[in-house]
């Protein structure tokens, strides 16, 4: 494996394998579906993918507008395969649990 060193966050971001990277993401929280239950689960999800945006926009894009909608390019598809992966049979079970 080769792994590159990156000196700023823009860089991490632009390096980033947005499959790899949403399936890690999800199984990580998914890993953790005992200890929380499902409802919770879900709602973790969305937040803490709306939290990396968030964190991207207040670390590598803070003169852009507020009004304007920054997302790196690498990972401009993860808010879709999460919302993908909450139409899977996996997550269609979780969301009829409590």
């Amino acid at each position: 494996m080769a792994f590159q060193v990156v000196k700023n966050l823009n860089q991490y971001f632009k390096a980033c394998v947005v499959e790899n990277w949403t399936q890690y993401f999800l199984r990580q929280k998914l890993a953790r579906l005992h200890l929380k239950g499902a409802r919770p689960l879900r709602e973790e999800v969305v937040a803490d993918t709306v939290q990396v945006l968030h964190l991207y926009r207040q670390q590598c894009a803070p003169n852009s507008a507020p009004s304007q909608l920054v997302i790196p390019e690498s990972l401009k598809l993860m808010p879709i395969y999460v919302l993908a992966a909450f139409k899977t049979h996996a997550f269609k079970l979780l969301s009829t649990t409590r």
